[in-house]
Protein backbone atom coordinates (compact mmCIF):
# COMPACT_ATOMS: atom_id res chain seq x y z
CA UNK A 1 0.00 0.00 0.00
CA UNK A 2 1.10 3.51 -0.65
CA UNK A 3 1.38 6.48 1.67
CA UNK A 4 -1.72 7.86 -0.08
CA UNK A 5 -3.79 4.88 1.06
CA UNK A 6 -2.30 5.11 4.55
CA UNK A 7 -3.39 8.76 4.76
CA UNK A 8 -6.87 7.99 3.37
CA UNK A 9 -7.33 5.24 5.96
CA UNK A 10 -6.14 7.54 8.74
CA UNK A 11 -8.61 10.20 7.54
CA UNK A 12 -11.47 7.67 7.63
CA UNK A 13 -10.59 6.68 11.20
CA UNK A 14 -10.39 10.34 12.24
CA UNK A 15 -13.82 10.83 10.62
CA UNK A 16 -15.18 7.91 12.68
CA UNK A 17 -13.99 9.58 15.86
CA UNK A 18 -15.37 12.94 14.73
CA UNK A 19 -18.75 11.31 14.05
CA UNK A 20 -18.82 9.83 17.55
CA UNK A 21 -18.08 13.29 18.97
CA UNK A 22 -20.97 14.77 16.93
CA UNK A 23 -23.33 12.05 18.20
CA UNK A 24 -22.33 12.79 21.79
CA UNK A 25 -23.06 16.49 21.24
CA UNK A 26 -26.37 15.73 19.50
CA UNK A 27 -27.49 13.14 22.06
CA UNK A 28 -25.78 14.04 25.37
CA UNK A 29 -25.46 11.59 28.20
CA UNK A 30 -24.16 8.70 26.14
CA UNK A 31 -20.69 7.92 24.79
CA UNK A 32 -20.44 6.70 21.20
CA UNK A 33 -16.97 5.28 20.76
CA UNK A 34 -15.70 2.97 18.04
CA UNK A 35 -15.11 -0.33 19.77
CA UNK A 36 -11.80 -2.14 19.86
CA UNK A 37 -13.08 -4.81 17.52
CA UNK A 38 -13.81 -2.31 14.75
CA UNK A 39 -10.53 -0.43 15.09
CA UNK A 40 -8.60 -3.69 15.56
CA UNK A 41 -10.18 -5.20 12.46
CA UNK A 42 -9.28 -2.15 10.38
CA UNK A 43 -5.70 -2.28 11.65
CA UNK A 44 -5.42 -6.02 11.11
CA UNK A 45 -6.54 -5.83 7.48
CA UNK A 46 -4.31 -2.83 6.82
CA UNK A 47 -1.27 -4.45 8.39
CA UNK A 48 -1.79 -7.78 6.61
CA UNK A 49 -2.11 -6.08 3.22
CA UNK A 50 0.76 -3.70 3.82
CA UNK A 51 3.33 -6.01 5.31
CA UNK A 52 2.38 -9.64 4.78
CA UNK A 53 1.87 -9.81 8.52
CA UNK A 54 -0.38 -12.83 8.47
CA UNK A 55 2.68 -15.00 7.83
CA UNK A 56 4.74 -13.10 10.39
CA UNK A 57 2.02 -13.58 12.99
CA UNK A 58 1.90 -17.28 12.13
CA UNK A 59 5.68 -17.51 12.49
CA UNK A 60 5.39 -15.68 15.80
CA UNK A 61 2.82 -18.14 17.11
CA UNK A 62 4.64 -21.28 15.89
CA UNK A 63 8.05 -20.22 17.20
CA UNK A 64 6.66 -18.93 20.49
CA UNK A 65 4.77 -22.19 21.10
CA UNK A 66 7.83 -24.29 20.23
CA UNK A 67 10.09 -22.16 22.41
CA UNK A 68 7.69 -22.25 25.35
CA UNK A 69 7.44 -26.04 25.09
CA UNK A 70 11.22 -26.58 24.92
CA UNK A 71 11.74 -24.12 27.77
CA UNK A 72 9.09 -25.98 29.80
CA UNK A 73 10.94 -29.28 29.29
CA UNK A 74 14.23 -27.68 30.34
CA UNK A 75 12.80 -26.02 33.42
CA UNK A 76 11.03 -29.24 34.45
CA UNK A 77 14.40 -31.01 34.41
CA UNK A 78 16.11 -28.31 36.52
CA UNK A 79 15.07 -29.40 40.04
CA UNK A 80 18.07 -31.11 41.55
CA UNK A 81 20.41 -29.49 38.99
CA UNK A 82 19.99 -25.84 39.91
CA UNK A 83 23.48 -24.42 40.36
CA UNK A 84 25.12 -21.14 39.41
CA UNK A 85 27.24 -22.97 36.84
CA UNK A 86 24.21 -24.58 35.21
CA UNK A 87 22.41 -21.23 35.05
CA UNK A 88 25.47 -19.67 33.41
CA UNK A 89 25.65 -22.56 30.95
CA UNK A 90 21.95 -22.12 30.11
CA UNK A 91 22.59 -18.43 29.51
CA UNK A 92 25.54 -19.33 27.26
CA UNK A 93 23.35 -21.75 25.25
CA UNK A 94 20.70 -19.04 24.97
CA UNK A 95 23.18 -16.46 23.71
CA UNK A 96 24.81 -18.90 21.30
CA UNK A 97 21.53 -19.88 19.66
CA UNK A 98 20.03 -16.38 19.73
CA UNK A 99 23.04 -14.52 18.37
CA UNK A 100 24.37 -17.06 15.89
CA UNK A 101 21.24 -18.83 14.65
CA UNK A 102 17.76 -17.66 15.58
CA UNK A 103 18.36 -13.90 15.54
CA UNK A 104 19.75 -14.12 12.01
CA UNK A 105 16.98 -16.47 10.95
CA UNK A 106 14.28 -14.08 12.19
CA UNK A 107 15.82 -11.21 10.19
CA UNK A 108 16.14 -13.36 7.06
CA UNK A 109 12.58 -14.70 7.15
CA UNK A 110 11.04 -11.37 8.13
CA UNK A 111 12.70 -9.75 5.11
CA UNK A 112 11.57 -12.61 2.86
CA UNK A 113 7.97 -12.52 4.10
CA UNK A 114 7.61 -8.75 3.89
CA UNK A 115 9.12 -8.90 0.39
CA UNK A 116 6.26 -10.97 -1.04
CA UNK A 117 4.37 -8.89 -3.54
CA UNK A 118 1.10 -10.78 -3.28
CA UNK A 119 -1.42 -10.07 -0.58
CA UNK A 120 -2.25 -13.69 0.25
CA UNK A 121 0.30 -16.45 0.72
CA UNK A 122 0.07 -20.14 1.48
CA UNK A 123 0.34 -20.47 5.26
CA UNK A 124 3.43 -22.74 5.16
CA UNK A 125 5.44 -20.02 3.39
CA UNK A 126 6.45 -18.55 6.74
CA UNK A 127 9.43 -20.93 6.38
CA UNK A 128 11.47 -21.91 3.38
CA UNK A 129 12.39 -25.55 2.63
CA UNK A 130 15.77 -25.33 4.33
CA UNK A 131 14.16 -24.05 7.54
CA UNK A 132 11.59 -26.86 7.54
CA UNK A 133 14.44 -29.37 7.13
CA UNK A 134 16.35 -27.80 10.02
CA UNK A 135 13.22 -27.84 12.17
CA UNK A 136 12.60 -31.54 11.40
CA UNK A 137 16.24 -32.38 12.18
CA UNK A 138 16.14 -30.47 15.47
CA UNK A 139 12.87 -32.07 16.55
CA UNK A 140 14.08 -35.57 15.72
CA UNK A 141 17.45 -34.96 17.34
CA UNK A 142 15.81 -33.51 20.44
CA UNK A 143 13.46 -36.45 20.86
CA UNK A 144 16.27 -38.98 20.40
CA UNK A 145 18.58 -37.05 22.71
CA UNK A 146 15.98 -36.85 25.45
CA UNK A 147 14.93 -40.48 25.18
CA UNK A 148 18.25 -42.25 24.80
CA UNK A 149 21.35 -40.15 25.40
CA UNK A 150 21.07 -37.17 27.69
CA UNK A 151 20.99 -36.94 31.45
CA UNK A 152 18.49 -34.65 33.19
CA UNK A 153 21.23 -32.14 34.02
CA UNK A 154 22.08 -31.72 30.35
CA UNK A 155 18.41 -31.47 29.39
CA UNK A 156 17.91 -28.78 32.05
CA UNK A 157 20.83 -26.67 30.88
CA UNK A 158 20.53 -27.14 27.11
CA UNK A 159 16.75 -27.09 26.74
CA UNK A 160 16.34 -24.05 29.00
CA UNK A 161 18.81 -22.07 26.92
CA UNK A 162 17.51 -23.36 23.60
CA UNK A 163 13.86 -22.90 24.60
CA UNK A 164 14.51 -19.36 25.76
CA UNK A 165 16.19 -18.52 22.44
CA UNK A 166 13.33 -20.07 20.45
CA UNK A 167 10.78 -18.19 22.54
CA UNK A 168 12.59 -14.91 21.98
CA UNK A 169 12.76 -15.63 18.23
CA UNK A 170 8.99 -16.13 18.22
CA UNK A 171 8.46 -12.84 19.99
CA UNK A 172 10.81 -11.13 17.54
CA UNK A 173 8.72 -12.44 14.64
CA UNK A 174 5.81 -10.66 16.29
CA UNK A 175 7.72 -7.42 16.80
CA UNK A 176 7.30 -6.12 13.24
CA UNK A 177 3.57 -6.80 13.04
CA UNK A 178 3.13 -4.97 16.34
CA UNK A 179 5.19 -2.00 15.13
CA UNK A 180 3.38 -1.73 11.84
CA UNK A 181 -0.01 -2.11 13.48
CA UNK A 182 0.67 0.75 15.89
CA UNK A 183 2.06 2.92 13.07
CA UNK A 184 -1.42 3.39 11.70
CA UNK A 185 -2.80 4.58 15.01
CA UNK A 186 0.07 6.99 15.65
CA UNK A 187 -1.16 9.04 12.69
CA UNK A 188 -4.53 9.65 14.33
Amino acid sequence: MSDRIDEMLAQKIRALYALTQELEELLPGRHYTPDGYLIGSIGEVWAAKQYGLTLLLLACLVWTAAGANILRIGLAAYPGHLTALNLLLSAAVFLLFQLLIFGRLVKKHTARITGYGQERQFFLKFFDRKSFAIMAFMMTGGILLRKFLAADGFIAVFYSGLGGALLLAGLLFGRQPARQFTRLFSTL
